[in-house]
């Protein structure tokens, strides 16, 4: 697979998967009395949909016109499975705590920061050999963004574990 190929699949893959996330992370904003755990969440969801736009603009801008075949929740694997199982199953009118420890909630958002951190240190990497500084710098940001975020969803656990 080409450069060009392997760097479209990262891309469409990244958008795809912050997309679904940020569809997690905004569903449990709805559905949580605490205003501030509401309020984490749904910044966190803005965030992933943020992400989603700057990957499908960074496609655009480097002229990665196909689409790789491949699917994207295969590519990433159990952190994507793990997202949809959640989000099925937000309807299931669950306490929300016992929700998040019996379906591995914590493992499933940590897994989502650490993975979209090493799926994007490979596109940050590939475009780099493309001589690309400006949009190096952007993904550069991205990546420390990932970290907070990965920080900030263990403070909202041990935030609501302390309630």
């Amino acid at each position: 697979m080409s450069l060009s190929a392997v760097l479209g699949l990262g891309l469409r893959c990244c958008k795809e998967f912050e997309e679904l996330t940020g569809r997690l992370y905004e569903g449990l904003s709805l559905r949580v009395e605490d205003p501030f755990t509401s309020l984490v969440l749904k910044w966190l969801s803005l965030e992933s949909y943020n992400h989603a736009k700057l990957m499908e603009s960074l496609y655009s801008v480097l002229n990665l016109d196909v689409l790789p075949e491949r699917s994207c929740r295969d590519l990433i694997g159990r952190a994507w499975v793990t997202v949809e199982e959640l989000l099925n199953n937000l309807n299931s009118g669950v306490d929300l705590m016992k929700y998040l420890e019996s379906l591995g909630f914590i493992e499933g958002f940590v897994g989502e920061e650490t993975y979209s951190k090493f799926l994007y240190s490979l596109i940050k990497d590939s475009i780099g050999r493309l001589s690309t500084t400006l949009i190096t710098e952007i993904l550069s940001e991205v990546i420390e963004e990932e970290k907070y975020h990965e920080k900030l969803v263990k403070s909202l656990i041990n935030y609501l574990s302390s309630k």
